[in-house]
């Protein structure tokens, strides 16, 4: 049994020494880091050149901080700088394992910049100041003066619940008697560390942009820089002070977004009506025969197949001799039956049939116009309608005028996302096209709906 933990005490201690011999085994020596950065850090500053003003700001002072750890580990290890990382003391390993980071956080800088992604870059570069600003400092006796760096994010709506603010930086867990005041009032610290304040806007805050943008900035009060001295009998010795100027963030809080609704709603219903359809004339003439006697009958038919014939009138009628117009019938749905009949006044004859002349030739003229009847769809009535949304109402409902028998709804609405007096969106909604990206309109029992998205 004693031999058995005496292999298992072994064993542990064995693991250990390899896991921290790997772990050793991943840094880089002094001399390779200050190559490393020292060849990232050209090349960022090549690609600052073609970068916005803000970004080129933020890099010479990352920049400078850079130097100062490289300086800080040329003088942490003199002449030995391709000590083995086995060998490094802690600091020693903590200047080279920050100078790693360095090195990969410019290297993702460059190449945002490159791609003129000069936000990013900045982002980066920020982060690669507070590193390298906290690493040089936080060495033994040195002074450490807070500094804030970096808001996130600079804009926020004031339809949010709860809007947090994050603020990068370093030592900002220095002072005690700490708080984010935004004029007077005091916001709530959710999170402090070393390098980092998250607080909440308070809700008094974010009524102030219920109409239009507000640019608002937030005191960090109680920050304390240490100031630290080397006295050769007592060591090094501290003396907190305030801050020569009182640390500020600002940020942006957009109104929230509201919708503006306007339009109209008609009711149609469906109305028996006449309408006039076919018209024309018809003529019948004999051809020169006193005798003429034969059928002149027409079957006319409505052009629109929509309705049923309702009657056809007949005018300027004109016949004669024994010629004749009728009778009128309707034939089918659609067409209507006129009679006609053409009949000649015969002839004057003498003795033995002798030929004296044509009494008269037959005729019928008349002008018709036919009439149909059908379901005609007209406006019962329609109302107009204007809404102004509030904040986080995103369905209206409207009802349609009231109309008899078979009703049909219609209405066009034209829809505004706004964000205060700002148009973020518009668009127009109707019965043909009811949809608008993310928007619908729907119509159901006698009631118009809107959602919004």
């Amino acid at each position: 049994m004693a031999k058995r933990a005496f292999i298992a005490i072994i064993a542990v201690t064995l693991l250990a020494i390899l896991s921290t011999a790997g772990s050793a085994q991943g840094l880089l020596t002094a001399a390779g880091v200050i190559e490393g950065l020292n060849q990232a850090l050209d090349g960022m500053r090549s690609a600052l050149n073609e970068a916005t003003n803000d970004a080129k700001s933020v890099g010479n002072s990352y920049q400078a901080n850079a130097q100062n750890v490289i300086s800080d580990i040329n003088k942490a290890f003199t002449d030995n700088l391709n000590l083995a990382a086995d060998k490094m003391s802690e600091q020693q390993r903590q200047l080279v394992g920050n100078g790693e980071r360095l090195i990969s956080l410019t290297q993702e800088a460059t190449e945002e910049l490159t791609k003129k992604n000069f936000e990013r870059a900045r982002s980066l570069m920020i982060e690669g100041d507070i590193v390298a600003y906290n690493t040089s400092y936080s060495l033994p006796c040195r002074t450490t003066k807070p500094r804030v760096m970096l808001v996130d994010p600079v804009a926020i709506q004031a339809d949010q619940e709860a809007p947090i603010i994050h603020v990068r930086g370093n030592f900002l867990l220095q002072g005690k008697e700490f708080s984010v005041k935004i004029g007077k009032e005091e916001a709530q610290i959710l999170q402090r560390s070393d390098t980092e304040i998250d607080f909440a806007v308070p809700p008094t805050v974010l009524q102030d942009a219920k109409a239009k943008q507000v640019a608002v900035s937030a005191s960090i009060v109680g920050l304390k820089t240490i100031t630290r001295k080397i006295r050769f009998i007592l060591g090094c010795s501290e003396r907190f002070s305030n801050l020569d100027v009182t640390p500020t963030v600002q940020f942006l809080i957009d109104p929230p977004i509201t919708y503006h609704l306007k339009g109209t709603l008609t009711t149609s219903h469906f109305v028996p009506s006449v309408i006039a359809d076919l018209k024309g004339h018809f003529e019948s003439t004999g051809n020169n025969h006193c005798d003429d006697s034969y059928s002149a009958d027409q079957n006319l038919c409505l052009v629109q197949k929509s309705g049923t014939i309702d009657h056809v009138e007949l005018s300027n009628q004109s016949a004669n001799c024994g010629s004749g117009i009728g009778p009128v019938n309707p034939s089918g749905d659609h067409c209507v039956f006129v009679g006609g009949h053409v009949q000649g006044c015969g002839a004057n004859r003498g003795p033995f049939h002798t030929w004296l002349g044509c009494k008269g030739r037959g005729w019928v003229k008349y002008d018709y116009q036919l009439y149909r009847k059908e379901l005609v769809q007209e406006e019962a009535d329609h109302v107009d309608i204007e809404k102004e949304g509030v904040t986080g109402e995103t369905l209206f409902s409207f009802p349609f005028p009231s109309a008899s028998g078979d009703k049909q709804y219609t209405f066009t609405v034209v829809v505004q996302k706004l964000r205060g007096d700002k148009v973020l969106e518009q668009g127009t909604l109707s019965q043909a096209n009811a949809t608008h990206g993310t928007w619908r309109a729907d119509v159901k029992d006698g009631q118009f709906s809107l959602t919004l998205q």
